[in-house]
């Protein structure tokens, strides 16, 4: 298996089946401003970096953390790890870079997983696995029969929105790749003072920064 098809098993990893991973097509200078100014939080730039030793059983999600890759036009926003707090507007923050935004989620409770990329133009295209479409659709169908026996027995039916159109993708890593953009698997310590990394992925990082007081 490529390294990069454990991503997304690596940030499903965290708690709960959870989390809202962003890839910024700018440097990590501009997408830390920003994204710091987005959050109205504070960040700490250049974090010190480790490779996790064997002893360090406990590592922790890298919620807040934005990291940039040697040789990649793309930096990594762990925007949050294990819940899933998705960012107030990726598209308002793609206009704020200048550039564009893959928004990579998933949600534990109806098990969604999908890409979102944004362009500074308001352009949107949404990609999706077969399989995750399949689950999508079923889930809308059962979503959409309980809404009409509700309004057969008088009651309001809620609003169902039908899911969006997608673009099916044999991967999201695949997905990744095709867009250039690299993947590292990173964790924090306890108290947030250091970042944890593999051997493999030390090498790759070339800086990280970490906002202090994520959402």
């Amino acid at each position: 298996m490529d390294r990069s098809e454990l991503f997304q098993e690596f940030v499903g990893n965290f708690g709960s089946y959870s989390w809202v991973v962003l890839f910024a097509n700018a440097p990590i200078d501009i997408v830390s401003k920003v994204y710091a100014e987005t959050l109205q939080r504070e960040i700490v730039h250049n974090f010190p970096i480790t490779v996790a030793q064997s002893h360090q059983q406990e590592q922790y999600d890298p919620t807040g953390a934005v990291v940039q890759i040697k040789d990649s036009d793309w930096a990594i926003i762990f925007h949050h790890v294990g819940r899933y707090i998705p960012l107030a507007s990726a598209s308002d923050f793609s206009r704020k870079l200048n550039a564009k935004v893959l928004v990579f989620s998933g949600e534990d409770t109806s098990g969604a997983v999908d890409c979102i990329l944004y362009s500074p133009e308001n352009a949107e295209i949404r990609y999706q696995t077969t399989e995750d479409f399949e689950s999508e659709a079923e889930l809308y169908e059962e979503m959409a029969e309980q809404a009409e026996a509700l309004e057969v027995a008088g009651l309001e039916m809620a609003q169902l929105q039908s899911p969006s159109p997608s673009t099916i993708v044999e991967s999201y890593e695949g997905l990744f790749q095709s867009l250039g953009i690299q993947t590292v698997e990173l964790a924090l310590d306890e108290n947030r003072t250091i970042a944890l990394v593999s051997e493999a992925d030390k090498n790759p990082i070339q800086r990280v920064d970490l906002i202090i007081n994520p959402l």
